[in-house]
């Protein structure tokens, strides 16, 4: 066994510990020395992508790290030394070991817009009257509309969205809206909520 003059140790013969998580909170522009032989290097979670950089065994430089980025060294080192560029306090949860790691957790950062699901669906056929409008007035999350006549409709104003014989339109909407038609043509309305 050999040590380094940062009394690292690197053990030559065997593995002892092949890989370990480690979770620390940096403060802004402070540096976090973690004593652990590794040649591998994960970010799996923060909370603040492009504040982190790592220098590996004293490297005379630091590379920037942004969650699920992974680094294999080509030699272990007996430490990282992780680096908090930002102005504010971050949290980093990292793996290092030695041999290859994978860690196929699905990582997403930024805005993640989700799909809404719906619990009640009511479907009606409206025949357009003689005024050519219906109004639906409805506390719907979203409404879809498909034109089963054989005239186009048109769906906001008298020359709006045009739905034409045979089409549809989903609309998300809380509130209420006009559709244009022709007298005796007929619409589907299914209203989400």
């Amino acid at each position: 066994m050999s040590t380094d003059a940062n009394n690292a140790q690197i053990n030559t013969g065997s593995v002892w510990a092949p890989y370990n998580e480690f979770t620390y909170t940096i403060q802004a522009g402070q540096y976090q020395r973690v004593n652990y032989v590794t040649d591998n290097f994960v970010l799996l979670e923060t909370t603040a992508n492009n504040a982190l950089e790592v220098n590996f065994g004293g490297a005379m430089n630091q590379t920037n790290f942004t969650t699920g980025v992974q680094y294999r060294l080509t030699e272990p080192v007996p430490y990282v030394q992780l680096y908090n560029k930002s102005t504010s306090p971050v949290t980093v949860h990292f793996a290092l070991g030695v041999g290859e790691v994978r860690d196929n957790r699905l990582s997403l950062v930024g805005a993640i817009t989700t799909s809404e699901t719906y619990t009640t669906l009511n479907v009606s056929r409206e025949t357009f009257s003689s005024s050519g409008v219906i109004t639906i007035s409805a506390a719907a999350r979203k409404i879809v509309l498909q034109n089963v006549g054989s005239a186009t409709v048109y769906v906001g104003a008298a020359n709006g969205f045009e739905i034409s014989s045979g089409g549809s339109m989903d609309i998300p909407l809380d509130g209420s809206i006009d559709i244009y038609g022709t007298n005796g043509e007929s619409v589907v309305i299914g209203l989400f909520s």
